[in-house]
Parts: structure tokens; sequence; C-alpha cells
């Protein structure tokens, strides 16, 4: 028997498994990347209304690459995700997590406008305009110092897509803008 033989008959295997997991009936519950990201904020986390509007000092953790959410429909523009902690002295929510979010293109190759919000946050991060062929990595925010100003998030859309208040236990911070760069992080480079 042949290498192709061997080749095409593990091929025959692996797609009889798969069609007969994708029969209807047979899943238990929906994948993570069918309905899309899971909510930004934990049940009951961090409303700290006193952090509203405050500018204060964050680190950026980790990222998110960008993602296109099916819970907001087909016409969702792909997200991209920064976590950040903040680490200002004297504010009730030194440790927390907070996430900002990006809306990006729909083409993965093309850059981030200037005047996008993608496109300020990078400027700030890379101390510059980046270079007429320089990628705009994502990897740039990693473990860098930034002043950051909060939100609190008190509207959300529902499934029908209109705007509804959010109850304080629905409520969670978030990073609205990056303002500065403080201490520029040795993942960044």
């Amino acid at each position: 028997m042949s290498s192709f033989d061997r080749a095409g008959v593990e091929e025959l295997k692996t797609f009889k498994l798969r069609q007969q997991s994708d029969r209807k009936g047979e899943h238990d519950a929906a994948q993570a990347e069918d309905i899309g990201p899971p909510a930004p904020y934990p049940v009951g986390g961090p409303y700290l209304p006193e952090l509203d509007g405050e500018v204060v000092h964050a680190m950026c953790l980790r990222y998110v690459s960008p993602v296109r959410s099916k819970r907001f429909g087909k016409k969702a523009k792909p997200t991209f995700i920064l976590w950040f902690e903040i680490i200002s002295d004297g504010y009730e929510g030194e440790g927390i997590e907070a996430p900002c979010y990006f809306p990006m293109l729909d083409d993965p190759r093309a850059r981030a406008s200037e005047s996008s919000k993608y496109g300020r946050a990078y400027i700030i991060a890379n101390e510059g305009r980046p270079g007429r062929s320089e990628a705009q990595a994502y990897k740039r925010f990693l473990s860098s110092v930034f002043k950051v100003k909060l939100k609190i998030v008190k509207e959300g859309r529902g499934s029908d897509g209109k705007k509804r208040k959010l109850t304080p236990e629905q409520q969670y911070l978030v990073v609205k803008d990056i303002v500065a760069l403080e201490v520029r992080g040795a993942k960044s480079y």
C-alpha cells in the first residue's frame, strides 16, 4: 500500500468523524466561537463609581486579537481588546482589571487611520507615528504603563438593538482612552 493510499484512508476517517459530529441534536451547548466572546464584565464585576472619568496609571497585561462577535449581527466590526490593571496609588480600584475596546477594520491587513481610536492609542504606545512600512503590532502595548481615562458603562444594547439603561449590578468599568505613555514595557519591543 502506498503512502498516498494511507493518507486517503486517514482523511476519510477524519471526514466521517467530522460528519458525525455535525449532525443536528448531538450538540449539548453552543460553542464559544459560535456566540462570540463572553460579556466583557463579570457578574457583579467592578462597579466603582468614584473612578468614573478619573485618569489613573494602568499596566497593559494582555490583548485579545480582533474577533467579530456574532451576537451583534453580520455587520458587526471586529473588536480588539486590551486588558489593563489599575496600579495607581490611593484609589480603591487598585489591582482591578479593566478592558479597553477598539473597533477594527474588516480587513486584518489594513492599517488603522491616525484618527481612529486604535490609531491614536498606537501613536501613544509607539511614541510617535509608525513608519510607512511598519506594521501596527498589538504587542506594542504589552507590559507598558499608561495614563488611562476610565469610564463606567451605564447603557447597553438589548437583543433587539435598542439602548437600555443598566442597573448598578450590571454596570462595569472600562478604559475609555489611553492618555499618555509613562513607562514602556520590556515585552513591547
